[in-house]
């Protein structure tokens, strides 16, 4: 490494220190317990499964770097240390019976996990404030944290007799800005005033069920699927904030025209339905107004998804055997082409990182189709 030097106007060899390195880095360890119960009843009438698994993860690799002071001056290696453990559940339940010439199956299953933080580097909190807001040890993973809200400021007068939200006594808030709580009643939004908001951008509920129905040469499948408890947070995507971000053209469901007569953006003839902020420009508010996390952005992530469906007619016998065919089956069938969700302009199985949640993906497409299957 060369370092200059500013009286001589010279470049002199030094010496750098790079990250301290650690030759001791090894794989992290997983013990995990299962208990589990399978059964069938009434002779296969009712059967199913209920599993429950606790896993426990430990020397994670992880920096220790949050209980050192600044004055170390050197980066910290990865070391095995870190703990996490993760908990959950499963159960199947399937009903199959026969009526005659008629045959079904009915299914279901529901799947719920969740992952704790047992030990990781903290800083050492000067309050219980702090520890309020910092501690991650022996809580959950995957949560928003931000200010609580109560809509879109309306007039000026409201905003006057609000609680400081920009540091400036409110001067940068106009109507159309999202409305904060001041949660500790100190007459400011701070940190302070940070709540848990959310469950996080990664499903822990996973449900589904399955219909198989047959009566003499018709058969019917149907094949339903969802997740919940997760949340979707458009406020880490700059489409939705600024529908003018980098000259980009807004999505239409953010306009407000004869076209689309209620919510959407504020505006001063759309005070009661809107759903999305007064647009706004200045860098000042996006950090202190509207934009800052707060549950205003956050959106259920849940839903329930008609995956598939197919309905068919199979011929078989002498007709078809005198052209060597043995099976001839016409369906019809359909694939994505129902969803029950509250995102009702985005599609709410996408990855939830920033890119996906401003529209950077192809969408799964609704698919219909109308087949021959033939078996000689």
């Amino acid at each position: 490494n060369y370092i200059y030097d500013e009286s001589s106007k010279e470049l002199n060899k030094g010496i750098k220190a790079d990250a301290i390195p650690n030759r001791l880095i090894t794989w992290e360890k997983m013990t995990t317990t299962n208990v589990g119960l399978d059964f069938s009843l009434w002779e296969n009438l009712l059967e199913g499964s209920i599993d429950y698994f606790y896993r426990l993860r430990t020397d994670v690799l992880g920096s220790r770097i949050a209980s050192l002071p600044n004055t170390v001056g050197a980066s910290m290696p990865q070391v095995n240390y870190a703990e996490y453990d993760n908990r959950g559940f499963e159960f199947v339940l399937n009903h199959n019976n026969r009526f005659g010439e008629f045959d079904y199956t009915i299914g279901a299953n529901v799947a719920w996990n969740r992952e704790k933080t047992v030990y990781v580097d903290q800083n050492v909190f000067a309050s219980e404030e702090a520890r309020r807001r910092g501690n991650v040890v022996g809580e959950w993973t995957d949560r928003f944290w931000g200010v609580m809200t109560d809509g879109l400021f309306k007039t000026k007068e409201e905003i006057l007799n609000w609680a400081d939200q920009d540091g400036r006594n409110n001067a940068t808030v106009l109507p159309g800005d999202v409305k904060k709580i001041d949660y500790n009643g100190d007459g400011r939004i701070t940190a302070e005033d940070n709540v848990l908001i959310g469950r996080g951008v990664f499903p822990k509920l996973f449900y589904g069920a399955n219909v198989s129905l047959k009566w003499k040469s018709f058969d019917f499948n149907m094949l339903w699927q969802g997740a919940g408890l997760y949340d979707f947070n458009l406020a880490s995507a700059p489409d939705y904030r600024l529908p003018f971000y980098a000259g980009n053209t807004p999505f239409t469901f953010m306009l407000h025209d004869a076209y689309i007569p209620e919510g959407n953006p504020w505006l001063p003839a759309n005070t009661e339905n809107a759903k999305f902020p007064l647009y706004r420009t200045d860098n000042y508010n996006r950090s202190h107004n509207s934009f800052a996390a707060s549950d205003f952005w956050l959106i259920n992530g849940a839903y329930l998804r008609l995956k598939n469906i197919e309905l068919g007619y199979t011929l078989s016998g002498n007709m078809l055997a005198k052209y060597g065919i043995d099976q001839c089956k016409f369906y019809l069938s359909g694939y994505n082409i129902l969803t029950f969700s509250a995102l009702d302009y985005m599609d709410p199985e996408i990855d939830t990182s920033a890119a996906r949640v401003m529209g950077d993906y192809y969408p799964p497409v609704g698919t219909y189709n109308l087949g021959v299957v033939l078996k000689f």
